[in-house]
């Protein structure tokens, strides 16, 4: 279903408990996406240099930007 999703242009966000593989499933993709060519950018909220792009929406879309 999150593949469905990346044709439609908006942000797809995956929320979940703790261990149950949302880390896993976003890389495998994003590498999928990256040996397309296609442009990904990656965040986890777990890791504090990433928290920084949410604090703000021009923050955020300052790094979207890049």
């Amino acid at each position: 279903m999150i593949r469905q999703h990346l044709s439609v242009k908006e942000i797809t966000i995956l929320v979940g408990a703790c261990q149950v593989g949302k880390t896993t499933l976003l890389k495998s993709i994003k590498q999928q996406l990256d040996n397309q060519r296609e442009r990904t950018i990656f965040f986890n909220l777990d890791i504090q240099s990433d928290q920084v792009y949410f604090q703000s929406q021009t923050a955020f879309l300052q790094k979207l930007a890049l």
